[in-house]
């Protein structure tokens, strides 16, 4: 496995998903760029992984609501007793 390649791995793997390689840097990093073959189209796999990143944004916000909805209960519950 070349280096370049390591190297993108190493970027995906990161844990924080704020300094973690995004799709656009992906398609930009040189192993993409330089060792991969142009013969095949990948947008509907990029498509497929935004829609992806889309769900989980969608599941992170709707448990954030949850959270705040049962932290919310909580606090009345408390304030009652």
């Amino acid at each position: 496995v070349s280096e370049t390649a390591r190297s993108v791995i190493r970027c995906l793997l990161v844990v924080d998903p704020k300094q973690r390689m995004s799709i656009d840097d992906f398609i930009e990093h040189p192993w993409l760029a330089n060792e991969v073959s142009y013969d095949r189209d990948i947008s509907p796999a990029l498509e497929g992984i935004r829609k992806i990143q889309a769900r989980r944004r969608l599941r992170a916000g709707q448990k954030a609501v949850h959270a705040v909805t049962r932290m919310k209960r909580l606090s009345v519950t408390s304030k009652n007793d």
